[in-house]
């Protein structure tokens, strides 16, 4: 049988914002369970008390801290590297769009500064790299089918430590601090111990600031 904690705990759950703030303690827990009082009663087809929604809030408060501790698996700030001028090409799958892939990025091409993440869909094919090989990819591609075009980019890694890959919640804390602020994702793209995040130039500022102040 279903409990008034469950039912707390699953609204919760499907409010990110709701959960940000019960954690930072800026809301009124009884303003809050008057609130949840008439979709709880009617989920359990019977009445419930304030006080009894007020505690299973703060259970579910305790529990989300817990959580949100252990899952800090940081023990220092990590490396952030930020990489401008850079752009998104989107193109429709086609049987030969992995083999001008490789010839876009033939060894000849290579230097140091080369970013390059690409992401093979199920129908289409998305690549962020330096502005710098547009003459190159444009070569190389003009008889594919372009999807979209989205330029002025910058990209925002993030070094993990090995043990993001067991974490819950790491990409999660990252992009919900981004959301909070209002800032806008275009792409995410990730190795092992590698978060990158891709943002218009415009919002690289406020983007960077808002992930800095994750690991303080």
């Amino acid at each position: 049988m279903i409990t008034i904690s469950e039912i707390v705990k699953q609204t919760i759950r499907n409010k990110p914002f709701i959960e940000e703030a019960l954690q930072i303690d800026i809301i009124n827990l009884s303003s809050y369970a008057r609130l949840l009082k008439s979709d709880i009663e009617k989920q359990l087809l019977k009445s419930v008390e304030i006080g009894a929604i007020i505690m299973a809030l703060k259970r579910v408060k305790t529990s989300m801290k817990m959580i949100d501790e252990k899952n800090m698996c940081f023990n220092q700030r990590p490396e952030i590297i930020l990489r401008s001028q850079l752009v998104e090409i989107t193109y429709e799958n086609s049987d030969g769009l992995i083999e001008k892939v490789g010839k876009l990025f033939h060894p000849s091409t290579y230097t140091k500064d080369l970013f390059c993440a690409i992401t093979q869909g199920v129908f289409e094919t998305a690549l962020i790299i330096n502005t710098s090989f547009y003459p190159q990819l444009k070569k190389i591609f003009y008889k594919e089918k372009l999807i979209a075009w989205l330029e002025n980019l910058t990209a925002i890694t993030i070094r993990l430590p090995k043990e993001n890959v067991q974490t819950p919640g790491v990409y999660y804390r990252i992009l919900k601090a981004l959301a909070w602020n209002n800032v806008n994702v275009i792409d995410v793209v990730s190795t092992n111990t590698e978060f990158t995040i891709l943002l218009h130039e415009n919002e690289v500022e406020a983007g960077f600031s808002a992930i800095k102040k994750i690991f303080k």
